[in-house]
């Protein structure tokens, strides 16, 4: 399978766009910057895989045109719905576009399973027959003396699973699970989920030997306690990874194993373990449907992962506006409801927007800005060193020293530097202003918000990261008139006029909107098909580090 990413777009204050916005003859055009990031955004795009394992169609590429198709509809409880939907992009699945090279998402390789270091099954080197359905063949109390023997060997290299291991046997009086005579369902249920634990965002070849499930008839009392073992041991570990990610600690296990085999309805109890959320439940889909290899299963299981830790708004109370910064978009919801969507300008990478949860409190019209101390000095500073006049005069730059305002023009600029600058700026409302007619505040320390730009053109570039961290908005207007329609009952018109006021004029809300910055590189859009974006800020591979995938 060979799946093409294309990138989306990016923001930042000291990018050539904001060299243009104090004065576009002042400095070279921006094409050089724009290409060096799409060099760097182009090292994480695709996916790549020949053959699937579940006999889905042999090539899975990316087009701008239609979702993929699976053989069969998300079921009613996965999918995905209006609060958790996705706008459409230009990365669609279906036979189209072929990624280069230099488009492969690429993982660090792992050369031995970090579970290992836990305990994590402790297999022979010698293949044996895994899970045996032939016919009674042992009793319990003969294969039970067998896991005492296996369990006490394990005890020796990997006591905190031998202590486990020997606490659940002996809550059932050292007899055999799984194994009663002859294999039971729920043994079948446990050694086909375990051996497709990527459909869940789980690696495999943490839970299973590494000559995977033979279901074959065992050779050896030997073999079927070994099987027997290696079931509960693979599920010790895999029910609390199932509920919490890979970050979640294996003694959590007995209880959830427990409670799942007394229910009366195993393969019930495994899927209320699982995130019950549209997203997640699509994800899973993505993987059980479409021919995947390792990699791409891996760039998934990152993203489910995520949606398992997310700790993000509630989208079904009240107003909510999502961004997700590598996808370049903003989504709003209201109740639940999708309302609309719009691109975005994110901040450039070494100035990059952070994932956070917020509100916006109040809107500032027409506003003025300070420039943060970053840009004044590394992108500000440079700009005034060439032509001050043209800042003052055509920008409306102001200088403040302790304080007190400077007159930009009597101070000589090349006596600074980023080091030793005395000095912060502030530009004067209008219509050149960095943060265009509207700024959305937020509370978080970071001085993080959503904005306004009068750079429109910039939403036409593929690569949106140039801003200095805040977030631009494609239709800033359409937004405040949404937010203030219901929170004050202005018009559409009200807005306009206020942005083009030129009068700074601050908007408390009476009930905050819910803000949530978020990143996720795998989505499964509102027509249900799979998204994937680059990992603009390289977090895909240092998250694949942390968990070992």
């Amino acid at each position: 399978m060979d799946l093409g990413i294309s990138t989306a777009q990016g923001c930042r204050f000291g990018s050539k766009p904001t060299l243009k916005l104090f004065g576009a003859a002042l400095l070279p055009k921006r094409g050089p910057w724009l290409m060096l990031s799409a060099v760097l955004l182009a090292s994480g795009c695709g996916l790549i895989d020949r053959s699937g394992p579940y006999g889905v169609a042999e090539d899975l590429r990316v087009s701008q045109t239609k979702p993929y198709s699976s053989p069969a509809p998300l079921p009613s409880s996965a999918q995905p719905q209006a609060d958790q939907s996705y706008p459409v992009v230009e990365t669609q699945v279906s036979p189209a576009a072929v990624a280069s090279p230099s488009e492969t998402y690429a993982y660090p390789q792992v050369d031995s399973d970090p579970a290992s270091q836990a305990g994590a099954l402790d297999y022979q080197s010698t293949p044996e027959p895994y899970l045996d359905l032939a016919p009674q063949r042992y009793s319990s109390a003969e294969v039970g003396r067998q896991l005492r023997a296996l369990i006490a060997k394990r005890a020796e290299t990997h006591p905190d699973w031998a202590g486990q291991l020997d606490r659940f046997y002996t809550t059932y009086g050292y007899q055999p699970i799984w194994y009663r005579g002859a294999w039971s369902s729920e043994a079948q249920i446990a050694a086909e989920t375990l051996a497709n634990s990527w459909a869940d965002g789980l690696p495999p070849r943490r839970y299973v030997p590494a000559e995977g499930i033979a279901l074959e008839q065992a050779a050896s009392l030997h073999a079927v306690a070994r099987s027997e073992l290696a079931l509960t041991q693979g599920m010790l570990l895999y029910l609390p990874e199932l509920r919490g990610g890979l970050t979640t600690q294996s003694r959590q296990g007995l209880p959830l194993l427990e409670a799942a085999l007394a229910s009366g309805d195993f393969a019930g109890a495994l899927e209320r373990l699982r995130p019950q959320t549209a997203q997640f439940q699509g994800l899973r889909k993505a993987v059980l449907t479409l021919p995947m290899d390792e990699s791409a299963k891996r760039l998934v299981a990152l993203n489910m992962h995520r949606f398992r830790q997310a700790q993000t708004s509630s989208q079904t109370a009240g107003r909510h506006v999502r961004v997700n910064l590598p996808g370049y978009t903003l989504d709003a919801f209201d109740r639940g409801q999708h309302v609309m969507s719009m691109a975005v300008i994110v901040g450039q990478p070494d100035r990059a927007t952070p994932t956070l949860s917020d509100r916006i409190v109040n809107l500032k019209f027409s506003p003025d800005w300070s420039v943060p101390t970053v840009a004044a000095s590394e992108d500000l500073l440079p700009l005034l060193k060439h032509d001050a006049k043209a800042l003052v005069d055509k920008m409306g730059l102001q200088a403040f020293r302790n304080g007190r305002a400077v007159n930009p023009l009597t101070v000589d600029w090349n006596r600074y530097s980023a080091s030793n600058l005395p000095f912060t700026f502030r530009q004067r409302p209008g219509p050149k202003n960095a943060m265009g007619g509207v700024r959305f505040s937020l509370t978080n320390p970071q001085d993080i918000y959503l904005h306004d730009t009068p750079e429109r053109e910039l939403f036409g570039e593929k690569v949106r990261m140039i801003s200095s961290g805040c977030v631009r908005l494609a239709d800033a207007e359409k937004l405040a008139s949404w937010i203030l329609k219901s929170d004050q009952g202005w018009s559409r018109a009200q807005v306009r006029r206020a942005m083009q006021s030129g009068q700074t004029r601050i908007q408390p809300l009476k009930q905050p909107v819910t803000v949530d910055l978020v990143y996720y590189t795998a989505l499964i859009d509102r027509q249900g098909g799979l998204q994937l974006y680059p990992d603009i800020y390289g977090k895909d591979a240092e998250l694949a580090a942390q968990l070992g995938l």
